[in-house]
């Protein structure tokens, strides 16, 4: 089950080779079919130590089935897995995967756990909804995009609100740039002073602020569907902020 189209996930999936489906959402597939390989391009310029030996990958693995908002797949002793695809959010087509007897949610990059959650791609104001969502399902496991597994629903439930307190943060400080007539390189100034004081120390968070807050900007402007990234956009990116 591929859970949305960043290379970073998608590409794990060409090293089995004897499986009977891939599985998607229809955004996923969508986007791994439009934007994915600018992605991988990108990716592999911004973290090459992922990516050791990049010439052995055989290149885009696309799903072999797909769905648009919910497929259930059965397992040994009759247990249900429920894919859904709950909206909008870290990307077009997030998939959350759902064991509802044992109450286990696999969330995909939708839930970060104390890390930085990356926006670059995202419909950030559509997110919060969508991680609503996923906390109406009340988890008692909880596998985030990145950092550890939560266990017990009081854990769960603070893991989604302080996914959903970084990213209004983020859209607060924008904001009140683009109020005050500041481009995207005072926004960022005023992203980086109300978010580090909170989220400074959480792994990868000074690698993607700058993604998040071009993407927060582009969206708050109007830009509705995120910009593919590309190498140049990435350099033209730190120029503006650092140049």
């Amino acid at each position: 089950v591929l859970t949305h189209y960043h290379a970073v996930r998608v590409m794990g999936a060409s090293a089995f080779d004897e499986v009977q489906a891939i599985i998607a959402s229809q955004g996923t597939l969508d986007w791994i079919r439009t934007r994915g390989q600018a992605d991988f391009d990108s990716e592999v310029g911004r973290f090459p130590r992922l990516f050791a030996g990049v010439e052995e990958i055989p290149g885009l693995t696309l799903p072999t089935l797909s769905f648009d908002s919910r497929m259930s797949l059965w397992l040994g002793g009759g247990r249900e897995l429920q894919l859904l695809a709950l909206g909008r959010g870290h990307s077009s087509g997030d998939t959350v995967a759902w064991l509802p007897e044992a109450g286990v949610c696999f969330s995909g990059d939708v839930v970060e756990n104390r890390c930085g959650v990356y926006a670059g791609d995202a419909y950030i104001r559509d997110w919060a909804a969508t991680l609503d969502a996923v906390a109406d399902l009340r988890p008692r496991t909880l596998v985030p995009g990145r950092g550890a597994v939560l266990q017990g629903e009081a854990a769960c439930a603070e893991a989604i609100r302080l996914t959903q307190d970084f990213l209004a943060t983020l859209l607060g400080a924008v904001q009140a740039g683009i109020d005050a007539g500041e481009p995207l390189k005072g926004c960022f100034a005023r992203a980086e002073a109300a978010m580090v004081p909170r989220f400074g120390d959480w792994p990868v968070f000074r690698h993607v602020l700058p993604f998040d807050v071009s993407r927060a900007y582009d969206e708050l402007t109007g830009t509705e569907h995120p910009v593919v990234w590309t190498a140049e956009r990435d350099q033209a990116l730190w120029q503006t902020l650092h140049g």
